[in-house]
């Protein structure tokens, strides 16, 4: 019996772009350890919409994780927040009725608990929510359970991050880089890279937080550059019709951003196909 083609074959049929496709609002992340069965919306599942939207005044975007052989049902659970400052706070609580009360809190204050511990070493994230897409299902298992044993600890099953298509769908935090791991083998790589301070070019997506055409035009002075140190800065102004990229050591790129609409094709494998509209980013000139 012939299937019909997933989104992520007719995203990948089309060669649809992957620079600038992060997440645009989720410029910090709150993640909570959430063990049980996932529904398709387990943020919702778990978290009043009141709590979502004072996280959101915050800048803060939710997310569930878990360890891929951890399922018992309660326990002591961790929470993580993105810093501002490129760091990642932990902290756990007791069980999952202390952690409810951690996420209130965090919601009212926008920051993590004076005793978190506070760390900038990297965590991959890996969508494995297969009731929401089975194309995050079949990829994200897939890395989850293939990747090489040293990276294990690092590694995260976590609930919709976006863009089922670009399955298998990957953050790297402290840093909010989203990227495409087609298969283990490239979230090792992530990883590897990220040990030794590096970002890893194939694949990358975008940083999450900021415009995608400010997304697109960070990967391509990156690649002009060949500056891929996590520690490095690309600040990205606009202008009248174009918009400048600028390195920590004064470098600029003046960088033309184009966008455009493609063929109707589906988001995710249940949903509706909408218009492709994608940003390419070219860069002129230095200066």
């Amino acid at each position: 019996m012939t299937h019909p083609p997933t989104c992520r074959e007719i995203a990948a049929a089309i060669a649809e772009p992957l620079a600038g496709t992060a997440p645009t609002s989720a410029s910090r992340w709150l993640l909570i350890e959430h063990r049980p069965a996932w529904g398709s919306h387990v943020v919702n599942d778990i978290m009043p919409a009141p709590i979502r939207q004072q996280l959101r005044v915050h800048g803060i975007t939710p997310i569930a994780v878990r360890a891929s052989s951890d399922r018992q049902e309660d326990g002591p659970c961790g929470l993580w927040l993105s810093q501002a400052n490129g760091t990642l706070a932990h902290w756990l609580a007791t069980d999952s009725d202390t952690r409810d009360q951690h996420v209130q809190q965090v919601a009212e204050s926008g920051v993590a608990p004076a005793a978190a511990v506070v760390s900038g070493e990297p965590m991959l994230l890996v969508c494995t929510n297969g009731k929401r897409d089975a194309c995050c299902a079949v990829k994200g298992r897939a890395i989850v359970d293939g990747v090489q044993p040293h990276h294990r600890p690092r590694i995260w099953e976590c609930s919709h991050l976006g863009g089922h298509r670009f399955a298998g769908v990957t953050l790297l935090l402290p840093w909010n880089y989203i990227s495409q791991c087609t298969s283990a083998a490239d979230a090792d790589a992530v990883l590897d890279h990220a040990q030794v301070g590096l970002l890893q070019p194939v694949g990358l997506r975008g940083r999450t937080g900021i415009p995608a055409a400010h997304q697109a035009a960070e990967i391509a002075a990156r690649e002009i550059w060949q500056q891929w140190r996590l520690d490095s800065t690309v600040a990205i102004t606009d202008q009248a019709d174009h918009v400048v990229a600028t390195d920590d050591h004064g470098n600029a790129l003046l960088i033309d951003i184009e966008t455009g609409q493609g063929p109707a094709r589906p988001e995710s494998c249940t949903g509706d196909a909408k218009p492709l509209h994608w940003v390419r980013a070219h860069a002129r000139t230095s200066r």
